[in-house]
C-alpha cells in the first residue's frame, strides 16, 4: 500500500468512526475522491435525501506541495472537521431556501472550529 492509499484509508476511517461517535448516523455518507488545489475537503448533501458526500482533494493527501505537510493528525482533524461540520446540512439548506447559504456559514464554522478544540481530543482520548 502506497503512502497516499494509507492516507487516504485514514481518512476514510475516520470520517466513519466520527460518524458514529457524534451519532451522526441518520444519514448516509460516502467517502469520495475530488480534484482540488484550494482545499483540503469538503462535504456536500443530496437535499432530502438524506445523503452526505464528504470529499478529499486527492492534490492535499497525494501531493502536499503548497500546503502543510500532511500528518496522521491532519488527516484526522480534518476528517473530524468535515464530518462535524456537515451534521448543520438541514441549517444551510434552510438558509440556502430562504436567504442565503453563505448567511451562517461563518457562524457554523466558528462552531467547527471550537469542536476541534474541545471535543476532538474528548473523542481522541477514548480511543480510535
Amino acid at each position: 500500500m502506497t503512502q497516499a492509499e494509507k492516507r487516504i484509508e485514514l481518512f476514510k476511517k475516520h470520517v466513519f468512526m466520527f460518524q458514529n461517535k457524534l451519532g451522526f448516523n441518520d444519514v448516509e455518507i460516502h467517502v469520495l475522491e475530488q480534484v482540488r488545489p484550494d482545499s483540503k475537503a469538503s462535504w456536500n448533501s443530496i437535499k432530502s435525501n438524506c445523503q452526505i458526500s464528504i470529499f478529499y482533494s486527492k492534490s492535499w493527501i497525494v501531493n502536499p506541495k503548497k500546503l502543510e505537510e500532511v500528518t496522521c493528525d491532519i488527516i484526522i482533524k480534518t476528517a473530524f472537521h468535515e464530518v462535524y461540520e456537515a451534521q448543520f446540512y438541514r441549517i444551510y439548506e434552510l438558509l440556502d431556501e430562504k436567504y442565503n447559504e453563505n448567511l451562517g456559514l461563518e457562524e457554523i464554522h466558528m462552531l467547527v472550529r471550537r469542536a476541534e478544540n474541545t471535543i476532538l481530543p474528548i473523542i481522541l482520548k477514548e480511543g480510535v
